[in-house]
This record gives structure tokens, sequence and C-alpha cells, in this order.
């Protein structure tokens, strides 16, 4: 007979006989109530006593509750103790102990509130219900043995449902207990759902309903733990194989004219994966529209089947999408999708894909950026809203990952041509997505003053894109200087934009007025406060090189005083700049100007940071 390790419930077995047990080294115990023994033999304890049907026990149990005042007090805490001798039985017997749950449900036992109970009887109760707990891990644990089967894996599950549900019980052993039998329930589920998918004709239902328990040990283990399974990554990729599966046997009825047993294969299909949260509804969109059609019923089955199938693909692709964990998967859902819906309504497909091919096949991604977000304004002609300006910034990026790709590891165009045309493709982007942001800005209700805030700052962020983009792109300096200076006339108090235009003017003094108006909105801006002493350190530099050119010596003393003023002017600014964040290029010009002030103190100490920093 197999061992149990169970909780000593030796007092509460006295109490249960009526003789609570006493210590030298505790008071002792109040006696319990006397029950007069005409009433401890009411017929209602009686065949409490006398019933071994759990579903039964837990009618008469709830009946004493709702009888309480008519049968007394007495009376009603004698039934609870009588449930809980079943209780005590049923667990220290050997075998499944599910019975003896079945007794036990919110406040341990059905019909009972604890604010009727005497302290004794809560403590019979708890002691009786963590005694249960036990019997119930242990099982699970015995179930979860080696190569447990998919009858041990769901009983395993239910045993621990039922264990969480009284979990306000637990012992930190327990919860302990309990949480290492969630990981290797969902560890032997997981595992097993790919093996079943691994076989030469593998049973897509049997890995449906191994996936459903590995994902409610996920769960249940992220509620009490608050993070995520060991096994998560597993469990998602199986599910992700799974699903392509799947949709594969609903392609294949489609391709053998049997729309309506593909459709009743996705509803299972929608049915068993608890990611397809929008499956339900889905279904139901397509009867509707199937009953309103007058169509012939084939006819109404397959197109409501196709409509579905890419529905579902694409929803259940973007959830593989958001996880990271199975891009593949994705991309099969996405392209099933694309092969089953009509044209006209496919823009969502391709943007998805689009997104996922982005970075690693940004050819193929700006095709489907742009199929997208031509059947994006096919279909909303009229828009009002930033939709269509955000699919043509995806577009954007896009082309800025297929220009990446045409460059070598320095940052050198392999092919010129097409790099310059993937560049020039980007800016295409953001001007079509300023044009769509001003049609929809022209539709704008002037009492919507919420949408048109949205356009607005959406057209501000684009713009922003567009100058970022034009700075960097060789013969657009000009273009790029006429947008800072719009920009700025828009958004004077914006810090980021006077720094980028004093880069841009190619002026020392309009560049210092430009970097003095950023550094009064950001006084700790770090790049403001660094090219702000830079600039003067370099007209410090040719400064001096006009004195070393100079052969008058008067005019060559001046210069050097010059020098020796630039130098003042910009230490403070490194200064501030090495405070808020040290870096080499500012501990180098300091050095510079501790050498030119013969500074031997500052030079030693920026030497010694610059040391250290770079031993980092």
């Amino acid at each position: 007979m197999r061992r149990r390790t169970v909780v000593c419930l030796g007092c509460l077995s006295l109490f249960l006989a009526g003789c609570p047990p006493t210590t030298p080294d505790e008071p002792p115990q109040r006696q319990p109530e006397q029950v007069d023994p005409a009433e401890a033999q009411h017929p209602r304890v009686a065949e409490i006593e006398a019933c071994d049907d759990p579903e039964r026990l837990v009618a008469l149990l709830d009946g004493l509750d709702q009888d309480r005042e008519e049968l007394g007090r007495a009376v009603a805490d004698e039934g609870c103790l009588a449930a809980a001798r079943k209780l005590l039985a049923a667990s220290d017997a050997e075998g499944d102990p599910r019975g003896a749950l079945l007794l036990s449900a919110g406040d341990c036992l059905p019909g009972v509130y604890p604010e009727y109970q005497s302290s004794q009887l809560r403590e019979a109760i708890t002691g009786v219900s963590q005694q249960l707990l036990a019997a119930l891990l242990e099982s699970s644990v015995a179930l979860l043995g080696d190569a447990p089967s998919r009858e041990d894996l769901e009983q395993a599950d239910a045993l621990l449902v039922t264990a969480d549900n009284l979990s306000e019980l637990f012992t930190e052993t327990m919860r302990r207990a309990a949480s290492a039998a969630w990981e290797d329930l969902g560890l032997h589920a997981a595992e097993a759902a790919g093996q079943a998918l691994d076989a030469e004709n593998p049973d897509l239902a049997e890995v449906a309903a191994l996936l459903r328990i590995a994902d409610s040990a996920a769960w249940s283990i992220e509620d009490a733990l608050g993070s995520p399974a060991s096994f998560e990554s597993t469990r998602k990729q199986v599910e992700g194989r799974w699903l392509v599966a799947r949709c594969h046997q609903v392609r294949q009825l489609i391709a053998d004219a049997m729309p309506q047993e593909a459709d009743a294969l996705l509803a299972r299909v929608i049915e068993g994966s608890p990611d397809l949260v929008r499956g339900k509804d889905l279904l139901q969109e397509v009867w509707e529209w199937c009953e309103e059609s007058q169509l012939s019923e084939v006819r109404e089955a397959f197109l409501g089947t196709r409509r579905l199938l890419a529905n579902a693909a694409l929803a259940r692709g973007q959830i593989l999408v958001n996880g990271d964990v199975y891009p593949g998967a994705a991309a099969e859902l996405f392209a099933l999708g694309l092969e089953v819906v009509p044209p006209e309504e496919a823009w969502n497909l391709h943007f998805n894909r689009g997104l996922l091919r982005t970075q690693t096949q940004p050819a193929a991604a700006v095709e489907d950026l742009q199929a997208a977000l031509s059947g994006w304004q096919a279909e909303n002609p009229e828009a009002v809203n930033t939709d269509g300006m955000m699919l043509a910034q995806m577009l954007f990026n896009a082309y800025f990952w297929l220009a990446l790709s045409y460059e070598d590891e320095y940052g050198y165009a392999r092919d010129a041509d097409a790099h310059a045309a993937a560049q020039k493709n980007m800016l295409a982007s953001l001007d079509h997505a300023l044009q769509l942001g001003a049609r929809a800005l022209a539709r704008v209700s002037p009492d919507d003053a919420k949408l048109r805030s949205a356009i607005e700052d959406k057209t501000t962020e684009i713009e922003l894109q567009r100058l970022d983009r034009l700075r960097w792109l060789p013969g657009q300096e000009q273009a790029a200087l006429a947008a800072c200076e719009a920009l700025l006339e828009k958004l004077p108090e914006h810090a980021p934009l006077h720094l980028v235009l004093a880069e841009l003017v190619g002026d020392s003094g309009r560049a210092r007025v430009a970097l003095d108006a950023a550094l009064a909105l950001e006084p700790d801006n770090h790049q403001a406060l660094f090219n702000r002493g830079a600039l003067v350190i370099n007209e410090a530099v040719a400064v001096q090189r006009q004195s070393y050119e100079t052969e008058d010596f008067d005019e060559a003393d001046a210069l050097t005083q010059q020098v020796g003023e630039l130098y003042q002017e910009a230490r403070p600014f490194l200064e501030r700049a090495l405070a808020i964040q040290p870096a080499s290029e500012i501990l180098q010009a300091l050095i510079q100007i501790a050498l030119f002030e013969e500074d031997g103190e500052g030079f030693a100490r920026y030497k010694a940071q610059l040391e250290e920093l770079q031993g980092q």
C-alpha cells in the first residue's frame, strides 16, 4: 500500500470524538457546546452520518444552513462535525481524494458561514481541509511520474485546479509543492504535445488537449508567482506548429470543395486555441452573414469560411508576432489568410506580414506594406484619422531597412543606385504620410478638437522624422535647414530642434545662438552642453592656427590671448557635461584646455578619469 504524507490531525480526531486535548504548556481548551441528546439524534444529522454520496452530502449541508433557525445552532454544528468526520475518513483513505474534496468549497464547507461557526468548529474544518490539500498535492505528484499519459495529466490538472480553489489555506510548504507540481505538469504536457505533433500522422486533437493542459499550468504559475513558466517558450512553439498544421487541413478541405467541413474544423481549431479569443465572435458573424445572404448555401459557406479563416489567421498570427516566439508560424498564417481572403479585404494581412518581414526581408516587406497602404486607401477614401499616416510610416521603416541591406559592415553602399533609390523612397513615404494627414485634417469637424489635435501631433511627429532623415542624406543640407527652420516656427520651445539647427547653419555665430537657445530651454541637456563647449574649442583651434601663421608678434600675442579666452569660455560647458555623463571626447577636450592653460592639477585629474573610463 502506498504511504502517504498527511497533516497530523490528532487534535482534530480527539475533538471530533468529543474530547478536546490539553497540554501542560497550554491552558485547557474551552469545552465544546453540549448538545442535547435529542437534538444530536436529529434526522438531518443522522442522514449526514449515514450518507456516502458526496453530492448528496453537499445538498444536506446547504439545507443545514437554510434551516439553521428552525433546527437550532446545536443541530447545525453537529451536522457540520458529522461532515468533517466524513472528510477526515475520505482523506485518510487510499486512492482518489476528489470525492472528499467535493465537500470542500467556499469557506471550507458548503453552506457554512464563518460568522456562525465556533472557533473550535473553524479549527476542525481548517485542519480537515489542509489534510485534504496535502492528499491532493500528493496525488498530483504521483500522477506526474515517468511518462504520464494524457489521462494522468488531465487528472493531475483537475486535482491542482481544485487545490488552487483552496489556496488561502496553503502553508508555505504546500505553496512550494503546488508551484513545483504545476511546473512539472506544464513541462510534461508541452513536451508530450511536441512529441505527438512529430508523429508521422499526428493526432491534432490529442495535441490540442495536451496544449490546453500546458496552458492551464502556465496561467496558474503566472497567477501565483507573477512570472512566466519555464516551459512557456516550448508551449508556444508547439502551439504555433499545431495551428499551422490545422490550417493546412482547413486549406485542403477548401481546395477539395468541402467548405462546410472546413468551417466545422476551423470552429474546433478556434475552440481549442485559448489565444484565439475572437474565434467565437467570428463564427457568429459568419453565421449571421450566411443567414442574411441571398447566395446559395455552398457559396455562403465557402465565402464565410474564407473570411473566417483569414480573420482567424490574422488574429493568431498577430499573437505570435507580439509574443516573438514563432515568427515562422505567423508568416505561414498570414500567407494562408492571403490565399483565401478576397484581395480587396487583404490589406490588414499584408500590413501584418510586412511588419513581420521588415528587418529580415525588407524588399518583401516593402511590397506587403505598399499593398497594405493601397488597400487601406481604397477601403477608406474619406478617412478622418491617423491610420493611413501610420501605414506610410511603416513603409518608411521598410525602406530604411532596405537601404541598410545595401550597405556593407562599414556603412558604405554596395549598390549605390539601389541604395539611393531606397533613400529616396524613404522620403517619399513620409511625404505621402504628410499628404494623408493634410487631407484628414481638412475633413475634421471644427468641433472635434481632440481628433484635430491627434492628427496635428502625428503630422509633427512625421515632420521631425523627415527632418532627421534629411539631415543625413548627401545633397539635402539646404532642404534639411529649411525644414528645421519651418519646424522651429511651429515648435520654438523644442530644444532638440535648436540642436539640429546648430548643426545645419554652417555658421559659428548662428550655431552659438541656437545652442544657447537649446540650453535656455534645457540647462542640463548633455548634448547641448558638449556641443556648446566643442563649438568654442573649434573656434579656439582656428584662432590658434592663425597665431602660428602670422609673422606679427603683437598680432600673435593678441590671438593667443583670444585663444585663452575661448578656452575659458568652453571649459564650464564641458565640466557640466562631464558631471552629467562622463565621456572620452569631453575629457580629451578638457585635457587640451588644461595643457594650454598649464593647469597641471586639472590635466592629471582629467587624464586619470580618462584612463579609468577607458579601462571600464
